[in-house]
């Protein structure tokens, strides 16, 4: 028996509980209301009380089904409003642009094997400005949940590493994405970095300032070059958002996208290029966590329902719903984030693929599968080459190319 089919097992005996305790509770009080009504009607038939017994019994259950209909159908509801694209939708659009790629060649490495425990999910942000068929992979992330540590762990992965593309070539991982979509990207991930990823989600640009702005924005601290860079440059698109200031304020989506997408000013933990790029997204990421911990059930529901329509999934509903369910069931408050490759993991070069991160994967892939899968060891968390950063910026990683 898989976890999942363990949670919907235990799901169900709640429920069985939930409706045994409800039945208990209804007969108690039916009999103390018989108690009194015998004390004061002492002519009442006693096969019709039973019989009254039991109508009311009867429609009090007959509800209690009903509510849980209710909840299956919402749950549903909101389901149905995420766009799912399958493996074979992207593939379509591949042959369609002419790319040729070998899609059977996907299997050239071992990867880590699908663990019950352990749930991996591809999250995409795309940049979709110039290409209105496909964008770049600005963001890539894997969302970890990890019912073992009880751990949710956000993982960068730098876009300029320098992997082979199953089927296709050598190249930046960003590539990957824009000649194969999301399941390209996954496997590439996976057969690289030798971690299983159960499913991929995206958003573009468009629906990330939504996001945010949903939320109510998110609380951001910019240093006094951050702000200077932001309000003289596009990053920010609207003109009329181009008032930040240094320090703790809060950013609507347009401004907290521009803020992501910076490069070429040092981060505030003194990072520079891509590295504090993707420093800034694990921030705004953390930060969206920490709004949405905040929110009232009520209040995230309606969030939920305006934000769903924005999201593409290759993930079932089924194995959503799952994933959802482990996520509440840790009980956890905090999210860990990691960044691949770690410090003194890479070096940079320039070939035929442009400015590119050459990989010393046999130790990446090693502290990796640490991180996701158990307990990073002291000696990768304690040292100057730390190997995990946090989302407040305090980490061992240098700037640039070694």
């Amino acid at each position: 028996m898989s976890q999942y089919d363990k949670n919907n097992f235990q799901t169900d005996n709640l429920l069985k509980e939930i409706n045994d305790n409800l039945g208990r509770q209804i007969a108690n009080e039916l009999d103390k209301e018989n108690q009194s009504e015998e004390t004061t009607m002492e002519v009442l038939d006693s096969k019709k009380k039973k019989w009254s017994k039991k109508k009311i019994a009867g429609t009090v259950a007959g509800v209690f089904v009903a509510m849980i209909l209710c909840v299956a159908l919402a749950g549903n509801y909101f389901m149905n409003r995420i766009n799912y694209e399958s493996d074979s939708d992207v593939k379509a659009k591949v042959d369609k642009d002419g790319v040729a790629i070998d899609w059977d060649a996907s299997n050239a490495n071992d990867v880590v094997p699908c663990n019950d425990k352990v749930v991996n999910i591809l999250l995409i942000g795309e940049e979709k400005i110039h290409d209105t068929t496909r964008g770049r992979s600005d963001s890539i992330m894997v969302a970890t949940i990890n019912q073992e540590t009880k751990k949710l762990i956000l993982t960068s992965f730098m876009r300029d590493c320098y992997v082979m593309i199953p089927g296709y070539k050598e190249g930046k991982l960003n590539t990957s994405y824009n000649v194969g979509g999301g399941p390209l990207l996954l496997n590439t991930i996976e057969q690289n970095f030798q971690i299983h990823i159960d499913g991929y989600v995206r958003v573009d640009f468009e629906a990330f300032e939504t996001i945010v702005d949903k939320l109510g924005g998110v609380e951001i601290e910019l240093t006094d070059n951050e702000a200077r860079y932001l309000n003289r440059t596009n990053y920010i698109s609207d003109p009329n958002n181009r008032n930040v200031v240094a320090g703790v304020q809060t950013l609507n989506g347009n401004q907290a996208l521009g803020y992501t997408r910076v490069r070429k000013v040092a981060g505030i933990n003194g990072e520079h290029d891509d590295f504090a790029r993707t420093n800034r997204q694990r921030i705004v990421l953390n930060a969206i966590f920490e709004k949405y911990k905040s929110k009232g059930l009520v209040e995230l529901v309606g969030i939920a329902n305006d934000l769903l329509p924005y999201i593409t999934t290759n993930i079932s509903k089924t194995d959503l719903l799952s994933y959802l369910a482990t996520v509440v069931s840790l009980g956890t408050t905090k999210l860990d984030t990691f960044r691949v490759p770690m410090n003194n993991c890479y070096h940079g070069e320039k070939n035929s693929a442009g400015d590119v991160l050459i990989v010393d994967y046999p130790t990446v892939n090693q502290a990796l599968q640490e991180e996701l899968y158990g307990t990073v060891s002291a000696s990768t968390t304690t040292d100057s080459n730390s190997t995990a950063d946090t989302a407040t910026g305090n980490s061992g990683v240098q700037n640039g190319s070694n």
